[in-house]
């Protein structure tokens, strides 16, 4: 059962980056392309999440935030941190890391101004709740709900750090960079959900994230087609 749920997760990955694919180069408009990529695959999201619910129980959406931090000493949380506490210190550090090397792949090169970022904000903030969710419920609510209490949490968390980290070296951020953030937060957030027993914390500081990305993603877009007109 394992195997079904972890080879379930795996081939949505793929096919995200196929479906990512094929719609971008149909659609160079980075704003049209979303439109039709968030419709496409939160469809996928849900029916993962409910094929894993149905199957084998489900995760609430709010949790329990004051649920004490477990099993993650080494990171400098004692069992007295809650995962409320433990949650805002992490969002902001990983928010100043993802800007910074965002910035640096996407950013600085396409000289991206604050006035092309707050421009795109209420379309970016949308997709960033879709995308938020879409990855949230794939790569860590279906392999929670699905593999329950199978294998220890360490594991589910190592599957989907593997999972979603590998697939963002072809993501923003991408390369090692992104494999290496992206994956730490996909272990991170999966000990969230099985903790807490709900999505919510894991999907906010996501969705923080993707804020960050993507308004530097749309500015850098904006810039580059001003360009290419001008010439």
């Amino acid at each position: 059962m394992v195997l079904v749920w972890v080879l379930l997760v795996g081939l949505s990955g793929i096919a995200l980056l196929r479906i990512g694919n094929r719609l971008r180069s149909s659609n160079p408009n980075l704003r049209a392309f979303q439109w039709k990529y968030q419709s496409v695959t939160l469809v996928l999201g849900l029916t993962l999440f409910g094929l894993s619910g149905i199957a084998q129980g489900w995760i609430s959406f709010l949790g329990d935030l004051s649920a004490p931090v477990r099993d993650l000493d080494y990171l400098g949380v004692t069992s007295s941190d809650t995962w409320m506490s433990m949650g805002l210190t992490f969002a902001g550090v990983m928010s100043i890391v993802t800007l910074v090397v965002v910035w640096l792949q996407s950013g600085r090169s396409n000289k991206v101004s604050f006035r092309l970022v707050s421009s795109n904000l209420p379309i970016v903030v949308l997709f960033s709740l879709t995308n938020s969710l879409t990855e949230e419920l794939i790569f860590r609510v279906t392999l929670v709900q699905g593999i329950g209490t199978s294998i220890p949490s360490w594991a589910i968390a190592l599957l989907s750090a593997v999972l979603f980290g590998g697939l963002h070296y072809f993501g923003q951020p991408g390369r090692v960079p992104g494999v290496l953030m992206a994956g730490f937060m996909a272990w991170l957030f999966t000990f969230a959900i099985i903790q807490t027993g709900g999505i919510v914390l894991a999907w906010l500081i996501h969705f923080i994230q993707d804020v960050i990305i993507l308004s530097i993603v749309f500015a850098a877009s904006q810039q580059t087609r001003g360009k290419t007109k001008a010439s």
